[in-house]
């Protein structure tokens, strides 16, 4: 059975996050982000949700994939605020 918390279990770790911020296809990482969000806002430690993203943010600026990243999460707040 998979817990609740199974996106941080398995994507708590650099290679996840390298892959994320180094991909280069916009449309797969817009994918990405926004089956990631839901499930680490879902998460019932926020310490750690919270360290994921921060996380992710800074692997994405180091890699020049800031501009992806907040495109993709700027696209999953509209439809979530819809």
């Amino acid at each position: 059975e998979i817990s609740e918390d199974w996106i941080l279990e398995i994507d708590f770790n650099i290679n996840i996050l390298t892959y994320l911020a180094i991909n280069e296809a916009e449309d797969q990482y817009n994918e990405i982000i926004h089956v990631l969000f839901p499930n680490v806002l879902k998460t019932k430690n926020r310490f750690d949700g919270q360290f994921f993203l921060d996380e992710l943010c800074k692997h994405s600026l180091h890699f020049g994939r800031y501009k992806a990243f907040t495109k993709a999460y700027q696209s999953y707040r509209k439809e979530v605020e819809q």
